[in-house]
């Protein structure tokens, strides 16, 4: 059989067609952002995050497309903002305090107590303390991050004990309570009482084993961590709200484009206030569940007056080391406390 002879306008025909069928393939294939995270992927924060994570095809029109790294496959929690600086990931969810110690004015994410007092405060000044952590990043050279405008957060500290209710500061005298981050360590020391550096998952054996009688915890803690087996106390007063922020490549929004960039920076925005509100539901639920193991003290104001006392040093402490940022974080939140509550549940 002689072969098959193809006409030229239908090869070329052809050829067309391939072209514009690789054309169309390209054009349609969708840019994956990496999302890093350090939680485990059973963490409630993985899993809420890889469920929004569809969102930015949907938002995009299916040109961008979000991958997420959890357990640290991209970065360790101390080493995500080296990772994000670095182009090792587009966005990186992170905790500030892990690097206070070379960017002191990041202990203000939950290590300096009673700052920021109670939900309305955290609301209305986290916004305007964004910029003021962006610039004390790209001073200490940081320049290849964006920090997202909208934290997250999740929960407030508070004090449980062992054994003891815990009603005004003296009561923590001679007590070994866990504390992370200098600002809180240091409130310890003032108020008469042991702080002990030690991680969330050695705190059960610690008090178990009757080395620990207190600990600066939050919601996740009573419960996820089976806290609440050995605390039988706690004092129902925000010490310090944990809050936590998406740092997004500042390479990637440029390889983006202006379009794309917008797209996926509202996209980091929407998740983090989504996995907020989640994170407010969580924490009254995870309350009321450890409610009936631990006995909850909710203070007079003039006990509470006796507990903001000795913050003010620890504050004007962290001011001076944190310079000269943590004025200004000082100055916006005290301008919201003086400032009208229009309807605000405050709790």
């Amino acid at each position: 059989m002689r072969p098959m002879k193809l006409k030229k306008t239908t090869f070329i025909s052809l050829l067309c067609a391939v072209a514009i069928f690789g054309f169309v393939s390209m054009a349609s294939a969708a840019k994956t952002l990496s999302v890093a995270l350090y939680q485990a992927p059973t963490h409630e924060l993985s899993v809420w995050i890889k469920e929004l994570a569809p969102m930015l095809a949907q938002m995009s029109n299916n040109e961008l497309k979000a991958k997420v790294y959890d357990a640290g496959t991209i970065a360790k929690a101390r080493e995500m903002i080296d990772a994000v600086q670095r182009n090792l990931a587009d966005v990186g969810f992170v905790y500030p305090g892990f690097n206070s110690s070379t960017i002191p004015v990041m202990e203000v994410v939950g290590a300096v107590p009673f700052l920021i007092r109670n939900n309305y405060e955290w609301w209305k000044a986290w916004p305007k303390i964004v910029p003021v952590l962006q610039k004390a990043l790209e001073d200490k050279g940081y320049d290849n991050i964006v920090v997202c405008a909208v934290p997250y957060y999740g929960g407030w500290y508070k004090i449980a004990t062992k054994g003891k209710a815990v009603k005004v500061p003296d009561d923590l005298k001679g007590i070994k309570i866990k504390a992370v981050g200098k600002g809180l360590r240091d409130y310890v020391s003032k108020v008469g009482g042991s702080s002990v550096s030690i991680s969330t998952a050695e705190v059960y054996e610690a008090a178990s084993r009757g080395l620990l009688q207190g600990t600066i915890g939050c919601h996740t803690h009573w419960t996820g961590w089976k806290q609440m087996e050995v605390f039988d106390h706690l004092l129902d007063l925000p010490v310090a709200p944990t809050t936590m922020l998406f740092y997004i490549n500042k390479s990637t929004l440029k390889k983006l484009g202006p379009k794309d960039a917008a797209v996926f920076t509202k996209f980091c925005e929407m998740t983090s206030a989504i996995i907020t509100i989640d994170s407010m539901v969580s924490e009254a639920k995870n309350e009321m569940i450890a409610s009936s193991k631990m006995k909850f003290y909710k203070p007079t104001q003039a006990e509470i007056e006796l507990w903001y006392a000795p913050s003010k040093e620890v504050i004007a402490e962290w001011v001076k080391r944190s310079a000269p940022y943590g004025q200004e974080i000082v100055d916006i939140v005290e301008k919201v406390r003086n400032s009208k509550k229009k309807n605000f549940l405050n709790y």
